[in-house]
């Protein structure tokens, strides 16, 4: 497990989701979602692209 990283930016994407990234390197470090509850459909929306471009679809 790696410490907090004292410069990270949270987004809101919608729908209760909330994005991380780092402040400093624009690197994506996590995603929350609130209130999960199994079979919860929210997963599959989520797409992400890593890499030198950073791509956050909802």
């Amino acid at each position: 497990m790696r410490s907090p990283r004292p410069n990270k930016n949270a987004t809101q994407l919608g729908n209760d989701i909330i994005f991380f990234k780092d402040g400093d390197t624009n690197e994506p470090i996590g995603i929350e979602i609130l209130s999960y509850r199994p079979g919860d459909d929210r997963i599959s929306g989520i797409s992400l692209e890593l890499g030198q471009q950073n791509l956050i679809k909802t």
